[in-house]
């Protein structure tokens, strides 16, 4: 039987709980299965953009549950995004966003680097957003 021990969404959820140790471990568990950094990358930036639009929107005053819908965050991660968007400024977020495109050009042969580092550091440092 052909089954994925770890997958990029576990991965995801372990960078919003703010758990750089399992967002590594799952990290390296991925690599080891052969995933796609594509797909990792894909899951990583999806929730990272929601985090910067929920944090901007809270920076502009709008209410919790308006900018969670208006970034289309539903169901259980609600609840990450809401706890994440208390240690993500929206210029961390940014910036998180900007290391995400090098990955993207990284992924497609446009510059030279180690992907999966970069996702590695990546992930860890939002994990650890905030944190003293």
């Amino acid at each position: 039987m052909d089954v994925a021990r770890y997958d990029v969404f576990k991965l995801s959820e372990a960078m919003l709980a703010g758990d750089a140790e399992r967002y590594a471990r799952i990290l390296d568990g991925l690599r080891a299965e052969g995933t796609a950094t594509v797909l990792i990358l894909w899951a990583i930036a999806e929730d990272i953009r929601a985090l910067a639009k929920v944090s901007r929107a809270m920076q502009q005053s709008s209410n919790l549950a308006t900018a969670l819908r208006d970034a289309r965050v539903w169901g259980a991660k609600q609840k990450l995004i809401e706890r994440a968007v208390r240690r993500f400024t929206p210029t961390f977020a940014e910036r998180a966003l900007r290391q995400a495109a090098l990955i993207d050009r990284l992924i497609k042969g446009l510059r030279q680097g180690d992907v999966w580092d970069e996702l590695l550091q990546l992930g860890v440092r939002c994990a650890r957003a905030g944190a003293r």
